[in-house]
């Protein structure tokens, strides 16, 4: 019924589904070998079994990635849940629509509706007295209008996706929030800075963190120990003495301004002993070494994704990584030699993504003996790449390869010497139909999924232009 909560064919990342079911209590944890994430992931494999939950996409590692609930299913658990009192929501589709019975409420959607959705004697209703509901847990809010609440202090999660009401204003009245654990924040211009004071947060993710006012962060007197996602937020001079008053942070996503001091955010950085995962973004580039050496202190990490020039414009050492590294992501890292000499070194390396500008060169090269855990390669939009040369005995576990928009690419790779390759993607690769269909089918025979996409980005003359 939870899944309710969410629009019909909404696409419901796994482990945010998850968490918000640990999050309300609903996991019960009884074995101590097992982590509590993964007896949720457990029950979402169960209700998938079930055919109650349709998968929309996994990971590499065969896990639930993105979820939904067919139409049907999704009818039924809403009317369900509201008969238990388990869950309201309110849509611009509803024939009455009334905000007057969310006293006992503990979860509530809004899903995305205009003012000029709402009859004019509701509306009148809606602003002169906003809404109580003093024992709700969860908020969401999919886009459009979204009315006042009075003081709900017992919130623990709060989705808010394109709404058209500021957040600041909306929750200036709620002077306290100490239960607050969720907060998800889509497409929104400001944030309170008394958020920061919560030592409740626990997952908190910004998107389009470029349109954010909030840039401050923590004042440097709360210590927010039980926080362990971050995602979205600027990284300024005063970010560099805050980091480590996130001592339980796992995963991490941030945008490095110009003129940050460097090697102040490096040492920072370094006393994120628990940080599993690492998004960062710097549109003026990895200036300074003191970040990419610092990489190879965070032993627990899995997952690194560089949204970034490449301090250089080459990898130099494969010992700079961090040494479990599963997954690797590199984007506008405009890299003018060869990586794969130095990531094919990765021991551990299940997942390689080299995407837009990543790699500027004009060749590479998958060498025999490298790679060998390999199971999943994306080349996106390399532009300037013509060969991709795979020898007898490289990347012998590969399941997924995908190739798209590296418009210079004329001839197919020796794919056949990719004997547990499952699945190739090719997008915007029109020079390769008419190989595949004839003298190069041989390479791809033992492929039991192909597909191939002509569609041309829609951006993609001005770019072209750009690099001719």
């Amino acid at each position: 019924m939870y899944i309710a909560l969410f629009p019909e064919d909404y696409k419901i990342k796994a482990s945010y589904l998850t968490r918000l079911w640990i999050t309300e209590g609903f996991i019960i944890h009884h074995d101590p070998t097992r982590a509590t994430e993964e007896i949720a992931q457990s029950y979402l494999e169960e209700l998938v079994q079930r055919c109650l939950v349709q998968v929309s996409e996994r990971s590499w590692s065969g896990k639930i990635k993105y979820c939904y609930v067919h139409d049907i299913l999704h009818k039924l658990a809403i009317n369900k849940a509201k008969e238990q009192n388990f869950l309201l929501t309110f849509s611009a589709c509803e024939a009455n629509l009334t905000f007057g019975n969310t006293a006992q409420a503990r979860r509530i959607a809004f899903e995305a509706f205009d003012l000029e959705d709402i009859v004019l004697d509701v509306l009148k209703g809606i602003e002169k007295e906003p809404i109580i509901a003093p024992k709700v847990r969860s908020l969401f809010s999919f886009g459009g209008y979204i009315p006042d609440f009075k003081k709900p202090r017992m919130v623990r999660v709060i989705h808010w996706e394109d709404s058209e009401r500021q957040f600041c204003r909306w929750m200036n009245p709620w002077n306290q929030l100490n239960q607050l654990n969720t907060l998800r924040y889509f497409h929104g211009p400001t944030l309170p800075n008394f958020l920061w004071c919560n030592k409740m947060l626990r997952y908190v993710k910004l998107d389009n963190y470029r349109e954010l006012d909030f840039v401050m962060g923590p004042s440097s007197s709360v210590k927010l120990e039980n926080l362990e996602i971050l995602k979205g937020v600027f990284a300024r001079d005063e970010w560099t003495v805050r980091f480590p008053h996130f001592p339980r942070i796992r995963k991490l996503g941030f945008h490095i301004t110009e003129g940050i001091q460097w090697e102040a955010l490096a040492n920072s950085m370094r006393k994120l002993e628990h940080l599993q995962s690492l998004f960062l973004r710097a549109e003026h580039g990895l200036s300074h070494p003191a970040i990419t050496q610092a990489f190879k202190n965070y032993e627990r990490m899995h997952s690194l994704y560089l949204q970034c020039c490449w301090y250089g414009r080459e990898i130099g050492d494969s010992s700079l990584f961090p040494p479990r590294l599963l997954k690797l992501t590199l984007e506008l890292s405009k890299i003018e030699q060869d990586p794969m000499q130095e990531l094919e070194k990765l021991p551990n390396l299940r997942v390689l993504r080299l995407l837009s500008f990543s790699y500027m060169g004009e060749q590479l090269i998958y060498s025999a003996g490298g790679f060998t855990r390999l199971q999943q390669l994306k080349l996106f939009f390399l532009l300037f790449l013509k060969e991709l040369i795979v020898e007898e005995g490289a990347m012998p576990q590969l399941k997924q390869l995908e190739i798209s928009y590296c418009y210079k690419m004329v001839t197919l790779p020796d794919l056949q010497y990719l004997t547990k390759l499952k699945e190739l993607k090719l997008m915007g690769m029109k020079q390769f139909k008419w190989l595949l269909e004839g003298p190069d089918r041989y390479k791809v025979e033992h492929i039991p999924s192909i597909t191939i996409t002509l569609q041309p980005l829609s951006w993609l003359p001005e770019i072209l232009d750009f690099c001719s």
